[in-house]
C-alpha cells in the first residue's frame, strides 16, 4: 500500500508492507513495515514497484 501525507516542508510518501496478519474475535490485525523513498520524483502509483 502506498500513500502520501502532509509534512511541514511538503508532501511525503511511504510504502507499507503488511505481514503477520491475524484475526482475534473477528477483528483483523496486521503489522506493517514502512518504507520511505529518498527519491521524491517517483510518482505515488509507482512507489510499490520501487521496493
Amino acid at each position: 500500500m502506498a500513500y502520501s501525507y502532509n509534512e511541514i516542508d511538503g508532501v511525503g510518501m511511504r510504502f507499507r508492507e503488511a505481514y503477520n496478519e491475524r484475526y482475534i474475535n473477528s477483528l483483523r490485525f496486521v503489522d506493517y513495515s514502512n518504507y520511505k523513498s529518498e527519491d521524491a520524483s517517483i510518482a505515488l502509483e509507482n512507489l510499490g514497484k520501487s521496493f
